[in-house]
């Protein structure tokens, strides 16, 4: 029977239904698993395309500082969605694990008794840096700042800079540089007195102090800075952060250049079908990466240079080379050891007595005592390898202490150069100041050239009153 082909349509996916199934019953380990190593933006982008129930279900298995960096990436559709969805506890933690800039763009997307409640329930230093944020206009350098960038006081050093930038959970575009400012080191802090750069902290010495590599001619941004301001004011200096400075001259917080980025874009950017494509894309790259990897390591087993290699087996004994040193040490120490002679003599003594005076059934080493000095002989030629093992041991040691002491003491020198240099210049600046005693003889000077005056011109004497002062 023949029949004629119909007519061929193509539609978009979106418009097809009655395909799907439900989900009873399916949880989320899966999926976590499949995320586990995607950066946030990434999972933030997986997270959007799933459907509603799946979503919700995934944020309630993530924990608050993955689920905060999430929800830092997703629209504000899928955050209002996802914040709504968690317990009130759950989403004011992940709110005070959220950059306070990004808490706060989120929470004015929200109804005034939400967002004071979820404010309420945040803990009060947390809720105060997001209420500051909160007061500003969205589209200013207040609004858009975050209240934590690095802040030391003058008298910190670099190494402390240093050691600030190294923290892991720092943005790069915060790390790049540091605030000095007086105290307070909390925002709103002392009054700013400048920034330093991270490409200086690496070019000067660990012991500088940072009052004295600071680049204070850069200008501040204002809080009510608008947008466009900022945006040139960071490609004019080849900035990636900005500090804000109310009128006080304290500082607020700094601008970051991904927080002015993020509103440049368009408000659907983080939708946009490049995105989606983008996405797709890279996940399947990764995809095929993993499953070429696994083909190649079936084919060819790879020597991998960042493992240990396997250790082969060997014909002879395997031992503890520390561990054995440890056990020679503490036997060369005992042989040192007054109780190791004495033991020796009361052993050698008991030995001679025994075999000379003991019924001759019962002597074991009868005169020469030839087993007696074999076992001294045996013991001198343990005991001299012993403690010079002991004594290498002790060698390396005092040459690490010794290796530490000469940094210690190369440190000290250095410190003790530089507080030289400093009070150098207190000297130098000290010399034009007036001090007490040069005041207190010029006075005398001025008292003793008065008193000479009056002797040669008394008050009474007429022709003195016609002699002009000098």
């Amino acid at each position: 029977m023949l029949s004629r082909r119909g007519e061929t349509l193509t539609v978009e996916w979106s418009a097809v239904t009655g395909f799907s199934l439900e989900e009873h019953g399916q949880g989320a380990e899966n999926l976590l698993a499949t995320f586990e190593k995607l950066r946030p933006a990434d999972l933030a982008n997986a997270l959007h395309h799933l459907s509603p129930k799946r979503r919700a279900e995934v944020a309630a298995a993530l924990d608050d500082d993955r689920l905060a960096d999430v929800l830092e990436e997703l629209p504000e559709d899928d955050q209002i969605e996802i914040l709504g969805k968690l317990k009130e506890e759950r989403a004011a933690d992940v709110l005070e694990a959220m950059d306070p800039d990004d808490a706060a763009d989120l929470l004015s997307e929200l109804p005034e008794e939400d967002q004071e409640r979820l404010l309420t329930l945040m803990q009060p230093d947390d809720a105060a840096d997001v209420r500051r944020l909160l007061a500003y206009e969205e589209r200013t350098a207040g609004g858009l700042m975050t209240t934590e960038p690095i802040v030391l006081r003058p008298d910190a050093t670099v190494a402390d800079a240093l050691a600030r930038v190294r923290q892991q959970d720092l943005s790069p575009a915060l790390a790049a540089q540091v605030y000095v400012c007086r105290p307070p080191d909390e925002t709103p802090t002392g009054k700013y007195l400048g920034t330093v750069h991270f490409q200086r902290l690496l070019r000067d010495p660990p012991f500088t102090l940072v009052s004295s590599i600071v680049d204070s001619d850069l200008p501040p941004l204002g809080p009510d800075t608008p947008l466009p301001a900022v945006t040139s004011y960071l490609a004019a200096y080849n900035m990636v952060a900005a500090p804000v400075v109310d009128e006080s001259g304290s500082l607020l917080g700094a601008v970051t250049v991904d927080d002015v980025l993020d509103h440049l874009l368009p408000d659907d950017w983080r939708e946009t079908e490049f995105h989606e494509e983008e996405g797709r894309g890279m996940a399947a790259e990764r995809t095929q990466d993993r499953e070429r990897e696994r083909d190649r390591e079936r084919a060819v087993p790879r020597i991998r240079l960042d493992l240990p290699r396997e250790r082969r087996a060997r014909l002879l004994p395997e031992y503890d080379p520390e561990a054995f040193g440890r056990l020679s040490e503490r036997i060369a120490r005992f042989l040192g050891t007054g109780r190791f002679l004495v033991w020796m003599t009361l052993t050698i003594v008991v030995w001679v007595l025994w075999n000379i005076f003991a019924p001759g059934p019962l002597k074991f080493d009868e005169y020469p005592f030839i087993f007696l000095t074999l076992a001294l002989s045996l013991q001198a030629s343990y005991a001299a390898p012993l403690i010079l093992l002991a004594q290498n041991r002790q060698d390396d040691r005092d040459r690490v202490n010794l290796e530490q002491d000469r940094k210690q003491n190369e440190r000290s020198i250095a410190d003790t150069e530089y507080l030289t240099r400093e009070i150098a210049a207190l000297r130098m600046g000290l010399g034009e100041v007036a001090t007490r005693d040069w005041i207190r003889s010029e006075l005398q000077d001025l008292l003793k050239e008065m008193e000479e005056r009056r002797d040669l011109f008394p008050s009474g004497d007429a022709r003195g009153s016609d002699v002009p002062d000098r």
